[in-house]
Parts: C-alpha cells; sequence; structure tokens
C-alpha cells in the first residue's frame, strides 16, 4: 500500500494555497464558490473550472452538502440483507478514507489443510469530510471514489486522473482497532467521539474493486451497540473496498498475519 510520506506536506502546500485565496461567496447551489457552471459557461459545466474552487469551498466545510451525497449502491446480483440509510431517520455526518490491515489468525502455522480466521483490524482514519462536502455530486461521483484506491495502491491505473490536490485534502483524525474483541469494531474519532459498534449486514465488494493478491473484503453495515459508544452516531457503513481478503489457507503463514485494505467509512446519526 503507498502509504502517503509526502501527506503533510501536501495538506501544508493546500492550506496555504487556499489561504491565500479569496474567502469564497455561497452561490445558488451552496457550495461556496462561483457557480456549478463553467467561467466559459453559457449553460455549460466545465469540470476543470468547478474543481478551481473545491478547495476554497472545502475551507468552509459546509456539512449541509452532504446530505446531496448518495451511498454507493450494493453490488447486484447478490443475495444480501445489506440495507441503505432512510434519509427520514438518518443523516450523513462524516467521510472518511480508512487504510491499513485486515488481520488474521492461523490455528495450525503454514498448514494448507487450516483456514485463517479473521482477527479484526487496524487503520487510521483520514478525515475527507469537507473535500465530499464541497464536491458537487457529479464531480463527487467522478472523483471521490477514486480514494480508497489511491490509498491502497498509489500506482494504479485507475487513480491516474486524480487530481494531486483531492488526494492530499485528507486528514489523520482517528484510528480503527477492534476491542475487547475480533467481533466488536471501534473507531475513534479525535474531538467527536467513539463508535463501538456490531456488524448488521454485509455484501461483497463488486468485481472492479481493486482486488490485490486475495480479493476484497465484504462492505458492511454496522449498528451501535446499544451499551457502548458514542450516541453521536448510529451507523457505519464500510464501502468501496479495495484488499484486504485472506488466503485461501494458512500455508506459509504464520500464527497471526496481516493483509493491507484501504476503504471508505460512511458515518450517520439521528435527524
Amino acid at each position: 500500500m503507498k502509504f502517503l510520506t509526502s501527506l503533510a506536506l501536501c495538506v501544508s502546500a493546500l492550506s496555504a494555497v487556499a489561504s491565500a485565496l479569496p474567502s469564497p461567496s455561497p452561490d445558488a447551489d451552496g457550495y461556496g464558490y462561483g457557480g456549478t457552471r463553467g467561467r466559459r459557461g453559457r449553460g455549460r459545466r466545465d469540470d476543470d473550472d468547478g474543481l478551481e474552487g473545491v478547495a476554497r469551498a472545502a475551507r468552509t466545510c459546509n456539512t449541509k452538502n452532504l446530505q446531496k451525497l448518495q451511498l454507493p449502491a450494493a453490488a447486484s446480483g447478490y443475495t444480501s440483507t445489506w440495507t441503505a440509510p432512510s434519509p427520514s431517520t438518518l443523516k450523513l455526518a462524516r467521510i472518511v478514507i480508512g487504510a491499513g490491515t485486515q488481520n488474521y489468525t492461523c490455528a495450525t502455522p503454514y498448514s494448507s489443510s487450516a483456514t485463517p480466521v479473521a482477527n479484526g483490524a487496524k487503520a487510521s482514519l483520514y478525515d475527507f469530510t469537507c473535500l465530499a462536502a464541497a464536491l458537487p455530486p457529479k464531480l463527487f461521483d467522478q472523483y471521490f471514489h477514486l480514494l480508497p484506491r489511491y490509498f491502497y495502491d498509489g500506482n494504479a491505473a485507475s487513480v491516474s486522473r486524480l487530481p494531486s490536490f483531492l488526494s492530499a485534502a485528507g486528514k489523520v483524525m482517528g484510528h480503527h482497532i477492534f476491542a475487547p474483541d475480533a467481533s466488536t469494531p471501534v473507531f475513534t474519532i479525535e474531538q467527536q467521539g467513539v463508535f463501538t459498534g456490531k456488524k448488521i449486514a454485509d455484501t461483497p465488494a463488486p468485481p472492479e474493486a481493486l482486488q490485490g493478491e486475495y480479493g476484497a473484503v465484504p462492505w458492511l453495515e454496522l449498528g451501535r451497540k446499544s451499551e457502548a459508544g458514542s450516541d453521536r452516531w448510529e451507523r457505519v457503513y464500510r464501502v468501496e473496498t479495495q484488499g484486504g481478503k485472506a488466503p485461501p489457507s494458512c500455508e506459509g503463514r504464520e500464527a497471526t498475519f496481516e493483509v493491507e485494505y484501504a476503504t471508505e467509512y460512511w458515518f450517520y446519526q439521528k435527524k
């Protein structure tokens, strides 16, 4: 996985550029920069012109615009109990990129007849909420879902069209572990709270995901455990997963091992 060793420098440069720009004036669509039409306009949308104002709009972090975004749909053709969030009861609060490892154990190390068992995960969480809110839905769909691919493998051909300032816009804002056992996912969000979850449903990652050596882990729907966690979030969805699946056997594997993955986590709270 290409963890961004230059991420801090990129973020610093982006902040310097953004601070030198004039404060944005909200347009009719609420994105905080000169309209969703291109400057060469006459009613024609120009994506390059639209991207020019995103860094400035992200400074305002108008999270109301998050409600215009749609959670990626589960892949068709699979039987699943996956349920999309209800807009009448839940609202989107944060979108973060998780990059780290899925963890596994082998009861019989190096055995071709033993099967790896999931043992939680560990990931850093990068906050892209303000960027997501600054992107109109068309540009969001065009660019945002490339980010997990970039964090998983920055050299992948599919991320070659990702604008560099978008990939540098996220800031580490927390971490994800499993505690006290491998069935309890915990998300710690700086200055926001803790979400302690439980699995409600899963659905296979679509075939276009970056598979890595063994495949992409499923998408997940997580609910809040009633006895723990923060009341801030009711649902967390893991979508756009890249990599993370275990090999089919423990052949060549020690008692514990890790497989790299990256994904999007969408946090929903009560309205």
